[in-house]
C-alpha cells in the first residue's frame, strides 16, 4: 500500500516509540541510567532472548527502553518502576508495536524491576536479567 515495504509500519512504530520515550525521559543524559545504559540493557536482552527462545523480544526491548526513563536520579530512587509501568499505561506508542497482553507484561517488568524480585515468567526474568548484567556500570 502506498508503495511502501511490509515491514516500513513496524519499524517506523519503533522509531517512534524511541523518539517519545526519549521526549518524556527524565534523565537521557546520565553516563549511568541514561541512553548508553538503555542500549547495554537492549543488548543484554537480546542476547538473552537468543538463548531463550521462548522470551518475547518486543517486550524486552520496550523494557531496556523504558525501565529508568522516569528516574528523578542517579541515587536511591525506589519508586521509578513504578512511575516507568505507569509511563508504559499512558503511551500511545506503545500500542502500536506491542499486543495488550504484551503490555501488560511489560508494565509488571517495569513496576518491579528494581525490587530484587524473582519470577517464573521467562519474559519479565529475561527484562530484570538484562537490567543486573549492566551493574558492572556502577560498582
Amino acid at each position: 500500500m502506498w508503495g511502501r515495504s511490509k515491514t516500513k509500519p513496524a519499524v517506523c512504530g519503533w522509531q517512534d516509540l524511541l523518539t517519545s520515550v526519549q521526549a518524556r525521559a527524565t534523565m537521557m543524559d546520565s553516563p549511568i541510567h541514561g541512553d548508553s545504559h538503555w542500549r547495554g540493557v537492549a543488548l543484554a536482552g537480546m542476547r538473552i532472548c537468543d538463548a531463550h527462545p521462548q522470551c518475547d523480544r518486543r517486550v524486552v526491548l520496550a523494557f531496556a527502553m523504558l525501565h529508568d526513563s522516569q528516574r528523578l536520579d542517579d541515587d536511591y530512587d525506589p519508586e521509578h518502576g513504578a512511575r516507568a509501568a505507569e509511563e508504559v499505561k499512558r503511551s500511545r506508542a506503545l500500542k502500536r508495536v506491542l499486543s495488550f497482553e504484551q503490555i501488560k507484561k511489560l508494565e509488571a517488568a517495569c513496576a518491579l524491576h528494581e525490587k530484587g524480585k524473582t519470577t517464573k515468567d521467562p519474559t519479565i526474568g529475561a527484562c530484570w536479567d538484562a537490567d543486573m548484567a549492566n551493574l558492572w556500570r556502577v560498582s
